[in-house]
């Protein structure tokens, strides 16, 4: 019994020594096959780690890479020089992308989607979109601002928060045409009121600018707007004011910015707009210098009720207004002591 257990202990010892061997051998050959002997017959590497493993540093002086693909030859890697990473192809982001410092493009920059950058967007290429481009998304009480950059100066187009309009830095050059649906401004203007001194405007029979208490015409003679209320005879006066002055004033008051009629401006609305004779009677209307005779003078400038001073009206109708004298009635002389109303044109 004692011969057969001294002779199995050396048996058991060398089968030992020839395992240890053989695992031993085979992680020699493990750690000097080369890479890529490796990956000829198991492409798939995992790294199963609880923390991140640091890439070596190299001499601190090439660049550190993550490269994929032996043939494809993509890689990721830093770039000491310029101090940034850098991806050899495009880059797709299924998700969001989020950068809290600025965004460089030096390329076009093709928004197909939402897109917010938090922060600016500097890019030395073209900016395109397929939708529309919103400045000042979120509604702030804050201007939204143009600004075109020029070597004389940038310059803007701005919409201002204070007085909700468009505002241009600099001239404007149209080579088309401009359509206005409001009154057009030039000089001093209060907005939104539409009445603004400056403002400009068609009456669909007419050119007039607005001077601030009323619409004056652009054309060469004012029109016919109809005669007062109230009459006169050859010395007319309103408060501290007579003559010509006074004949103004009145009808400024009856017919928002107008003023006594001059003869010439009633022949001229004769061949532009005869129906605002219409329900017209007669008018003291102002002829100027003397004519015929040195006493036909507007009655001394409508500042005489004399008999002896004659003064220019005109007759619009010989019905009382009814019918309106063909061809637009016609003006005559009579004596400054007859009261008629004033005749007022704008």
């Amino acid at each position: 019994m004692r011969q057969s257990q001294t002779n199995t202990a050396p048996c058991s010892r060398r089968s030992l020594r020839l395992i240890i061997a053989l695992v031993s051998g085979l992680l020699i050959v493990g750690d000097v096959l080369p890479a890529s002997a490796a990956s000829s017959w198991n492409p798939t590497l995992l790294v199963n780690t609880e923390s991140f493993s640091t890439i070596d540093d190299g001499d601190s002086t090439t660049d550190i890479e993550l490269r994929f693909g032996g043939s494809l030859n993509e890689k990721l890697f830093y770039d000491r020089s310029e101090t940034r990473f850098q991806l050899t192809r495009g880059l797709y982001i299924q998700g969001n992308l989020t950068a809290t410092g600025s965004l460089s493009v030096s390329g076009a920059t093709v928004l197909d989607g939402a897109t917010t950058i938090g922060n600016t967007l500097d890019t030395t290429g073209a900016i395109t979109t397929d939708s529309d481009l919103t400045i000042n998304h979120d509604n702030g009480a804050a201007d939204a601002v143009l600004t075109f950059g020029n070597d004389a100066g940038a310059e803007t187009l701005k919409f201002s928060d204070s007085t909700n309009q468009f505002e241009f830095s600099d001239d404007v050059k149209l080579t088309g045409d401009l359509t206005v649906t409001g009154g057009v401004q030039m000089g001093n203007y209060a907005p939104g009121t539409g009445t603004g001194a400056g403002t400009i405007r068609w009456t669909g029979t007419d050119y007039e600018g607005y001077d601030g208490t009323g619409w004056k015409t652009f054309t060469a003679a004012g029109k016919f707007v109809g005669t007062t209320v109230s009459t006169s005879d050859g010395s007319v006066g309103t408060g501290s004011l007579v003559g010509y002055q006074a004949a103004n004033e009145i009808c400024v008051h009856a017919f928002t910015g107008s003023h006594m009629c001059q003869v010439d401006e009633i022949i001229s609305t004769v061949g532009q707009n005869l129906s605002s004779f219409s329900g017209m009677v007669n008018g003291w209307a102002s002829m100027g210098a003397p004519g015929y005779t040195a006493d036909a003078n507007d009655c001394a400038g409508w500042t005489s009720g004399d008999g002896g001073d004659l003064g220019s009206w005109w007759e619009f109708s010989t019905d009382g207004g009814v019918t309106i004298e063909s061809g637009g009635g016609k003006g005559y002389l009579t004596n400054c002591a007859v009261a008629q109303p004033i005749a007022c044109c704008r």
